[in-house]
């Protein structure tokens, strides 16, 4: 299946999806392709210290750029009152809180290898929470930064190994 056709699905289908790179400028640049294929009747709320999406089409696009000690809480909370469809995060602490309520996500992770998502999860969270992000995140995306490009996208399961949806050749 074609990427572009890939990316299309994902958000047609409120996919909740993980982005693991390491490159600032990449991050930003498959954010912004992510971002390019919500529907424009979706609100979506952005929130970062180094997301600069400008991806604002007429009011149903708000970038919330945290300052240096800006509380990232204090950003989801406001952006709440938005009621976004979608949130874009470069922010794992708060993941649980926004998954539960309805919103779909789009999280940025700083890791090498998409397939240890969950053991990334493991680290941080326990229990309940763990098995919740472990029902709602979907699908991860690994982006090559020497090349700038998509290195492979996986599917995720509860019961399973992540599977391999998308490789790059």
């Amino acid at each position: 299946m074609e990427l572009e056709k890939i990316f299309e699905e994902l958000i047609k289908t409120n996919t909740n999806i993980v982005v693991c790179v390491k490159s600032k400028e990449t991050k930003i640049e498959i954010l912004k392709k992510l971002c390019s294929y919500l529907p424009e009747d979706v609100r979506v709320a952005t929130i970062g210290k180094e997301i600069p999406l400008k991806t604002q089409i007429g009011e149903k696009r708000i970038d919330l750029k945290l300052e240096e000690n800006e509380d990232v809480a204090s950003a989801i909370k406001n952006s709440l009152y938005f009621c976004p469809n979608w949130m874009i995060l470069e922010e794992l602490k708060y993941i649980p809180e926004i998954l539960s309520c309805g919103i779909n996500c789009i999280i940025t992770l700083s890791m090498d290898d998409v397939l240890h998502t969950f053991d990334y999860f493991e680290e941080r969270f326990q229990d309940k929470t763990l098995e919740y992000l472990k029902e709602s995140i979907n699908v991860g995306i690994q982006v090559d930064t020497k090349e700038d490009m998509i290195d492979k996208i996986v599917r995720y399961s509860k019961e399973t190994t992540p599977q391999l949806i998308y490789e790059k050749k």
